[in-house]
């Protein structure tokens, strides 16, 4: 990890960059942002408690954002890891669990696995660790071991610091709250089995209070970005969210081939179900995976990566009871204690095989020599350097008109854009992105491109070698727009002439 983040390199076309351009937003106008992308006075659902700690820290120490977010990256991992800790030591199991769970969690998966953030598999890790559901699931997984201390004690100082963490993950990364939610009642119902309703009368008022106190944030309207909002426009984004998360229902059984192995194991327990907090956790999270399959609603498919990091700590559980219970034995079951060694690396072995690429990480002089198809990621990366110009030479308030899809890095960089391939919640963007798919149309003239540039006051066109290469009849015209001011490998900078005739 500390490689990745020395190397410095994230996705192409990826949201990252928008949740980049969200928090440089917040350091730059931490009271009254504009949206990150169009550069309107809509709000963006990316103004979260995590954007604005990155902020701040960037305001304190004067780190450029890119390195802001490779630092928290960093600190989320830290997170991760002491949450799980904490999490199975509270829970009374030996810390070896959180050892296994750890390892599983990333390398239990099939070919194919899903390459999305709030997954902690091995070869989607590094590039979202900086990302606010990173922050999450970490946080949410001390908070848990918090309320374990609380229902053990009933100090409501430590509820107090759990309804604190439910209100920080509600507005930084809502389908995690359902793990929050979840965890909470299953704790509540498991550890105080005899009186399990009066457990769940704090659990329940802590997060009642953790949803007004969201109501109250003042950057976005968490109510709106789940509930309501304008049809129109919030029916397009979720339709857009849903879309892309139904693949989580595709072809599953393949992509969690190894981590099948945790079933049998949560079957042999699901008979103490009403002692197990564990096994409550997954009977809900199934409920909401299913739940969401049923009624097409994509958003809760996200809960199956928190399925899996449950049914890990049971296995983890399993795995060690297994072989404290045959480490006091004679040295005749010493073969049964290999078979536990032997079957485990197996395990792990095929998940490695599975998520070679993540290796991809490592610094190039380590991975030169590896065959492009023994070790590739499934996202190319961004140079920072083909955005030094802009960076350089632009304000960040001017807008510049670039293709969709580089239009969703550009504002990372400083600057506002026409439209980028990211539906938004709050704002509409379906009329900029027609007027940006009719600029690069193949049949634009001069006066239509003239008059979308004219519309959003462009100052600046960016457009790709690629594109100029490929269809040089349709896109040298544009370099007539204006005057070509840099070039790099990846793009050419056109600043537009506003006194150019038509």
């Amino acid at each position: 990890m500390l490689s990745h983040t020395l190397k410095q390199k994230w996705g192409s076309g990826t949201d990252v960059w928008e949740h980049i351009a969200a928090v440089r937003e917040l350091a730059d106008r931490p009271f009254g942002p504009l949206h990150p992308l169009v550069g309107t006075d809509a709000d963006h659902q990316f103004f979260t408690p995590y954007s604005l700690l990155i902020a701040g820290a960037m305001r304190i120490t004067g780190w450029h954002v890119l390195t802001a977010f490779g630092v928290f990256g960093m600190l989320n991992l830290g997170l991760v890891i002491f949450g799980l800790h904490r999490f199975v030591k509270s829970l009374g199991a030996s810390s070896h669990v959180a050892f296994y769970s750890l390892l599983f969690t990333l390398f239990l998966w099939g070919h194919g696995a899903w390459f999305f953030s709030g997954f902690l598999h091995f070869n989607v890790i590094a590039h979202v660790l900086s990302y606010p559901s990173t922050f999450a699931l970490g946080l949410t997984l001390v908070a848990l071991s918090v309320h374990v201390e609380f229902l053990r004690q009933g100090d409501l100082r430590r509820l107090a610091g759990v309804t604190l963490a439910a209100v920080v993950v509600l507005l930084s990364h809502p389908i995690t709250f359902t793990f929050f939610a979840v965890g909470l009642a299953a704790l509540a119902v498991a550890l105080e089995p005899q009186r399990w309703r009066a457990a769940l009368v704090p659990t329940a008022a802590a997060l009642g209070a953790a949803v007004v106190a969201g109501l109250l944030w003042p950057y976005f309207s968490i109510y709106d970005l789940l509930f309501g909002g304008s049809p129109e426009v919030e029916g397009a984004y979720r339709e857009a969210l849903d879309g892309v998360n139904r693949d989580l229902y595709v072809r599953v059984a393949e992509r969690l081939l190894p981590a099948l192995v945790i079933v049998p194991f949560v079957a042999l327990r699901a008979r103490r179900w009403r002692r197990e907090p564990l096994i409550l956790m997954m009977a809900a999270l199934t409920t909401v995976y299913v739940y969401g399959w049923v009624r097409d609603v994509g958003a809760y498919s996200r809960t199956l990566t928190f399925l899996l990091l449950v049914g890990t700590i049971i296995v983890g559980q399993e795995l060690v009871k297994a072989h404290e219970s045959l480490a006091g034995l004679r040295s005749s079951v010493a073969a049964a204690r290999r078979w536990i060694y032997v079957s485990t690396a197996v395990l792990l072995a095929m998940g490695v095989v599975n998520l070679r690429n993540g290796f991809s990480v490592l610094p190039d002089r380590l991975i030169e020599d590896v065959p492009y198809n023994w070790l590739h990621n499934e996202v190319g990366f961004t140079r920072f350097e083909d955005y030094e110009f802009l960076e350089e030479n632009h304000d960040r308030y001017e807008v510049v008109l670039s293709d969709i899809y580089t239009s969703l890095e550009v504002p990372a960089f400083g600057s506002r854009v026409v439209s980028a391939a990211r539906a938004q919640p709050f704002a509409d963007t379906r009329e900029r992105s027609g007027d940006l798919e009719r600029f690069f149309a193949p049949n634009a003239s001069s006066e239509d491109r003239r008059s979308i540039i004219d519309r959003y006051d462009v100052s600046l066109l960016i457009i790709t070698q690629e594109r100029l290469r490929n269809e040089p009849e349709h896109h040298k015209p544009m370099l007539e727009l204006g005057r070509v001011v840099s070039s790099n490998d990846r793009f050419v900078f056109v600043e537009v002439d506003p006194d150019a005739e038509e």
